[in-house]
């Protein structure tokens, strides 16, 4: 019964390790795929908390959702500054990354904003 549990054991590890390999995989993935430029108009704006107490700036369009947060493997670390750039009523082109993935709760986030009005 001992080889049994160890082997039980074994594949508990395989098991968690894979899972949290494939999580990191589909994170880096939904967040840096499918570049693209868009032109919005802003609608609203908020700051809000995340489940792990980040601050989330969330940026809401005639497009749909946008979020702005640095990111390290493009080295992006101007967040709260595009964020503070962009006003109500804007019309914006911007720079994007990513999906919306309704499950992990992610939108896709603006990389860069050129103002157009």
């Amino acid at each position: 019964m001992s080889g049994f549990k160890s082997f039980l054991v074994s594949s508990m590890f395989v098991l968690v390790t894979l899972c949290v390999i494939s999580g990191i995989i589909f994170e880096i993935y939904s967040t840096y795929h499918n570049p693209r430029v868009e032109t919005v108009v802003v609608n609203e704006k908020s700051i809000k908390l995340n489940k792990t107490k980040e601050i989330e700036y969330l940026i809401y369009t005639d497009n749909g959702v946008y979020e702005i947060s640095d990111q390290l493997f493009i080295l992006k670390f101007n967040s709260s500054d595009i964020y503070s750039s962009i006003s109500i009523g804007d019309t914006i082109t911007i720079k994007v990354s990513g999906e919306r993935v309704h499950v992990m709760s992610t939108y896709p986030n603006i990389i860069s904003v050129i103002h157009t009005n």
